[in-house]
């Protein structure tokens, strides 16, 4: 289901950010180690090596927008998997099974004017960090139903919209009920495929990226 990039190699953490972007299908910077879509390298996702760990944060205006991010201690069983569609690219680290939290997807404005988005669903805060090209950027953090008055195969979504109206994401959704599995799941609803996202208190956040 996904591919994968080993970041590990001869007993050393790996991150080529040049190699990333060639499999994601996006575009990089790579004095600042900065993940885009389009063709402004200001607005992006932020992946480097420190250590033994690779770090993931939003990159807006071109600097690090905030300190919320996602970090993967990487060892011998580490791999970048991803999945790409015509609709942009998922992908995370996982060790050795695919963790995916982070998505590059088309989004409209107001004005029906496609942008590309940035979304970085993450563990530590709780909650969805979501950056547009043109510097629209917010933190979303929300309650998901009880999973346990719900059947486990049924699954209900909404667009994921900015509640002022500003923009929608034609290919990203919010779950209104989840699963506590931390594992990848692809979802196939009628003839069309998500993958769910894995990082997240799975009560208060992810999303589902259509593929």
């Amino acid at each position: 289901m996904f591919d994968a990039i080993r970041l590990y190699v001869e007993d050393l953490p790996y991150f080529n950010i040049r190699e990333i972007a060639t499999a994601l299908g996006l575009n990089c910077d790579v004095s600042n180690s900065v993940l885009y879509a389009g063709n402004d390298p200001d607005y992006g996702i932020k992946m480097y090596l420190d250590g033994d760990y690779v770090f993931a944060k939003m990159w807006r205006d071109g600097a690090v927008y905030s300190d919320y991010s996602e970090s993967f201690l990487i060892n011998q069983d580490s791999f970048l998997h991803y999945r790409k569609s015509s609709n942009g690219v998922v992908f995370g680290i996982g060790s050795p099974n695919p963790e995916i939290y982070l998505g590059v997807s088309l989004a409209k404005d107001e004005n029906g004017v496609s942008k590309y988005g940035y979304i970085l669903s993450s563990y530590y805060n709780s909650g969805i960090h979501n950056l547009l090209e043109d510097g629209t950027y917010e933190y979303m953090e929300y309650e998901l139903s009880s999973t346990s008055k719900y059947p486990l195969n049924f699954i209900s979504a909404a667009p994921m919209v900015n509640i002022a109206g500003r923009y929608v994401y034609d290919h990203v959704f919010i779950p209104s009920v989840d699963t506590s599995s931390t594992n990848a799941m692809d979802i196939m609803i009628g003839n069309k495929e998500y993958i769910r996202s894995t990082k997240g208190n799975s009560a208060r956040s992810g999303f589902l990226f259509e593929l």
